[in-house]
């Protein structure tokens, strides 16, 4: 197989990686360009050999095809394919079931609340107040951090992220 031919397709696969349709769409051009080598060759009355057997001229037309096939369904496939969003690492993060406990809202009010913002990006956050000094995680922006044992004003000193 022609090297070219196949640095055209790793370079294809790494379009396709970041964008589905310009993958399918360089998909496309690599086909054509594969189509307008192969009636060179043919029309120079060279032939084509594939893992080393030859292919006349209608059998490099009918892979062609089916190429073009492959390179419509993914075309399709990637339009029909809905938007994904790019969401940031730190955010892909599953809170845990315990620090979903200590975040929740007190089951009764007579429950005593603490009430801080977190250190990494100042959100308002409520723990009870039984859970003062545990380590939690901020739900927005995943720094850890321990619950004070007071009220906390934002942007306070005195809650300091964890090194973890």
């Amino acid at each position: 197989m022609n090297p070219l031919i196949i640095v055209a397709i790793i370079i294809q696969a790494v379009i396709a990686k970041a964008s589905k349709v310009a993958g399918a769409i360089v998909g496309y051009l690599i086909t054509t360009g594969i189509l307008l080598w192969g009636l060179s060759l043919y029309g120079s009355g060279d032939e084509i050999a594939f893992a080393g057997i030859p292919l006349s001229q209608p059998v490099f037309f009918v892979v062609v095809l089916i190429w073009y096939a492959f390179d419509t369904g993914n075309l399709i496939a990637a339009l029909s394919a809905p938007a994904q969003k790019t969401v940031p690492a730190r955010h892909k993060e599953r809170t845990d079931e315990a620090l979903e406990q200590l975040l929740a809202p007190p089951a009764a009010p007579e429950q005593p609340v603490v009430r801080f913002a977190c250190p990494g990006c100042h959100g308002k956050l409520k723990a009870p107040e039984m859970a003062a000094g545990k380590t939690i995680r901020c739900p927005a922006c995943g720094v850890t951090f321990m619950v004070p044992q007071r009220r906390v004003e934002a942007g306070c000193s005195t809650v300091q992220p964890i090194t973890v």
